[in-house]
């Protein structure tokens, strides 16, 4: 369940953080996990800002592995043998923040200095920040004791075009590396890996069912990972061998309608990610395979239904259950979808071969899908994409 990160170099096994190693008391010492494409693009900027002697600025939503990335940056970093210090944002009052950033630059010597969401300080810590940064016996205190700064926020540094109050501190020409981290809604193929991380702590054996893992894909975690490990912790605490559907339903949290959306659905077929399907049923899971890999061809229930190992009828209650509509609505609204990246991609096209090329043999049947999918018929949507190109031209 522990992924190492996505790259051959020897340094990034650093990364790689057992179960026996980690405190329980440091959080910061949870091990970046995960698989998805955006988890992969922030395992390998960690690498890059190790090396890095610039101020290193993270943005990410509340529970979002923030100080974890901080923690690792810190860790990979050859040159910082010292320690890792962080200021959180709650301290109580502007005075005893300024004391501890004040402190810090003593304590984090040949080490990193973390300050935490600058963006939620009071309008009182914002002014002992602002005023200590202005000093210059600040920074050149930070160059003498090598200490890294880096630096979170809960929005990222430019907004709208318009510059948080840390950048224009920062200056426009001091370099900076920053990055934001996704949320955990948008790299949802990555809960079952911290899920099975955070149970592997616990003495007791607890399995999660396929129906609760549905679930849990598809809620919004407003508060990320953090979320994650209080709800999960909380449910084996009274759950003997695995938590269901009905345990996850009885908290209140969750909406048992919640559902992929059906573009959501066409989306993850055309580009064959599929993982997120894995924890429901197998049946389906095979048959959205089957699907990604013929939704071009002539193709009937029958068919999809042998792929998945399944009878038909029993294939369709899957997709009323699991997806929410029938096999022939999502067939159609795919390759519609296709239709329109065509057209995208080649607006002279003729519409009757972008109807052969996207599966349909009938003009008339296309054009009326189109329109129930996309709101327009292919040659209005056509004719808009040829006036966006050349507006682009001139």
């Amino acid at each position: 369940m522990i992924n190492e990160l996505h790259s051959p170099s020897p340094r990034l096994n650093h990364l790689t953080i057992t179960q026996n190693l980690i405190d329980a008391n440091k959080p910061e010492n949870y091990p970046i996990i995960g698989h998805s494409a955006a988890i992969k693009k922030v395992k390998k900027q960690i690498e890059f800002a190790s090396e890095l002697v610039y101020v290193i600025f993270i943005s990410g939503e509340h529970g979002c592995e923030k100080t974890t990335v901080a923690w690792h940056i810190h860790h990979l970093s050859s040159d910082k043998p010292g320690k890792f210090i962080t200021i959180p944002a709650n301290i109580n009052n502007s005075t005893f923040y300024k004391d501890n950033l004040l402190k810090s630059i003593v304590l984090a010597k040949n080490g990193t200095l973390y300050i935490e969401d600058v963006d939620d300080l009071s309008s009182e810590k914002k002014d002992e920040l602002i005023f200590l940064f202005a000093l210059e016996d600040f920074s050149k205190k930070l160059k003498e004791n090598n200490i890294r700064l880096i630096i979170s926020c809960v929005e990222p540094l430019f907004i709208q075009e318009h510059r948080q109050f840390i950048a224009e501190l920062m200056g426009p020409v001091t370099p900076q590396f920053n990055f934001h981290l996704p949320p955990l809604r948008e790299r949802i193929e990555d809960i079952t890996d911290h899920i099975g991380f955070i149970l592997s702590g616990l003495q007791a054996n607890i399995d999660v069912t396929d129906s609760a893992l549905a679930l849990l894909h598809q809620y919004n975690w407003p508060g990320n990972i953090v979320e994650l490990q209080r709800l999960i912790l909380f449910l084996a605490s009274y759950c003997d061998e695995e938590i269901t559907e009905k345990d996850i339903l009885s908290l209140g949290i969750i909406d048992n309608t919640l559902q992929f959306s059906q573009q959501n659905i066409v989306d993850k077929i055309l580009s064959q990610n599929l993982e997120c399907f894995k924890c429901m049923h197998a049946g389906i899971y095979k048959a959205l395979l089957f699907l990604s890999q013929h939704y071009l061809d002539e193709i009937s229930l029958d068919q999809l239904a042998s792929s998945a190992y399944t009878s038909p009828s029993h294939l369709s209650y899957l997709f009323r259950k699991y997806l929410h509509m029938p096999f022939k609505t999502l067939l159609n609204h795919t390759r519609i979808h296709f239709a329109k990246l065509k057209i995208d991609a080649s607006p002279v096209t003729s519409i009757t071969d972008i109807c052969m090329q996207s599966g349909f043999s009938d003009l008339s049947h296309f054009e009326k899908m189109f329109k129930r999918y996309i709101g327009c018929t292919p040659r209005q949507y056509r004719t808009k994409q040829r006036k966006r190109n050349e507006t682009f031209l001139y």
